[in-house]
């Protein structure tokens, strides 16, 4: 699958969409009279507390997302989130079983939690969302929404279903602005795996300082761990969170000064890296000229990469960023290719000259 395939999302309702069209025939119809397969709803409520067996069970979540599409979403809402408090984690679906070859692989408890989730898509993200916050502080509505976000993720990042617009932010700036570092970190990877969508899902809400606060302190600390986990490779491609910063723009105005320190402080190693490496592949071309056995030298410049990851950062905030000149019109003269490149298009994006564009890195497919 590309990677670049754009993606129409919303936050959380990656799952659950905003509810369906009443199947009611007539409006003279009362919620009180409807029933799924000749009962009603406190029938289905009540049915799955007693029964044991996983497939029925499924049964009663089924029923009660279709009571949810018709009048019963709150209702409905609290009572599958219910049943996914009674799962045991075990009984969990992992995302890449529930989505990969229909399911066939997956036990009869996690059809079950693979089910509540899809029929809490049917009740609606509104009352999906209302049902979470009432219940927040107890340790098993936490737990699930630790999982509904792993399993939304997934569908983020290979573009599994289409979903509406933004009903469920609440509960993802509740995760960030959480003491717990679960929730936060469920959420900050939740946004990251957003992408291009970030701005426009959560609008206003980036600019809280206390949500920024959190984000930006995210973004930086995976930038300061970036040598060890990405391995010499750029941020974006391991999906680290630290590249939400490609697409906050101008929200991440604040952090100029500090991306130009981090900048500034990795010339002289970027200026390393490259006269090593120039002095490995000259080594290997005199190898081959004298045809010798010689292995090309791997191309990997962990401090270049950073380099150009703050660099391309930089040019996403845009003409915010304009202090970051001088500095940027220095790496317009690097050596190293890729680096001299970023460099002179985020001069051109921060001058605002026509048909400039920020370097922005397509979302990652990882798990």
């Amino acid at each position: 699958m590309d990677i670049r395939t754009t993606y129409s999302l919303s936050a959380l309702i990656l799952v659950f969409g905003t509810g369906g069209v009443s199947a009611q025939d007539s409006a003279k119809s009362k919620k009180e009279d409807l029933r799924y397969d000749g009962k009603d709803f406190n029938y289905w409520r009540e049915y799955w507390q007693t029964e044991l067996k996983p497939e029925r069970r499924l049964e009663a979540v089924r029923a009660m997302g279709m009571f949810g599409m018709n009048g019963y979403a709150n209702e409905a809402a609290r009572s599958i989130i219910g049943v996914l408090k009674a799962c045991a984690e075990e009984d969990l679906a992992y995302p890449l079983t529930a989505y990969s070859d229909g399911g066939k692989d997956l036990t009869p408890e996690q059809r079950l939690s693979a089910g509540a989730l899809e029929a809490l898509r049917k009740v609606g993200a509104a009352a999906v969302e209302r049902a979470i916050l009432e219940d927040w502080k107890e340790p098993g509505t936490r737990r699930i929404v630790i999982w509904m976000v792993d399993m939304i993720r997934f569908q983020v990042i290979h573009g599994k279903m289409d979903f509406l617009e933004k009903d469920f932010n609440s509960v993802i700036v509740k995760m960030l602005l959480d003491s717990d570092p679960d929730l936060r970190n469920s959420a900050i990877d939740m946004l990251h795996r957003l992408g291009e969508e970030l701005k426009q899902i959560f609008g206003n809400e980036l600019t809280k300082p206390d949500v920024r606060k959190v984000i930006f302190e995210a973004a930086l600390s995976e930038l300061d761990g970036r040598d060890e986990l990405a391995k010499g490779w750029p941020s974006w491609r391991n999906g680290h969170p630290g590249s939400i910063l490609l697409y906050l723009g101008p929200v991440a105005k604040p952090l100029v000064p500090e991306l130009l320190k981090r900048l500034n402080g990795l010339r002289e190693r970027c200026e390393q890296e490259i006269a090593a490496y120039d002095r490995e592949f000259k080594k290997f071309q005199e190898a081959r000229s004298a045809e010798q056995p010689a292995q090309q030298p791997r191309n990997a410049l962990p401090a270049c990469d950073q380099s150009c990851e703050l660099v391309e950062i930089l040019a996403a905030i845009g003409p915010d960023a304009k202090e970051a000149l001088p500095t940027l019109e220095a790496l317009s003269k690097n050596p190293w290719e890729e680096l001299r490149e970023a460099a002179r298009s985020a001069i051109r994006v921060i001058r605002g000259e026509k048909g400039a564009e920020s370097g922005k890195k397509a979302r990652p497919v990882l798990p």
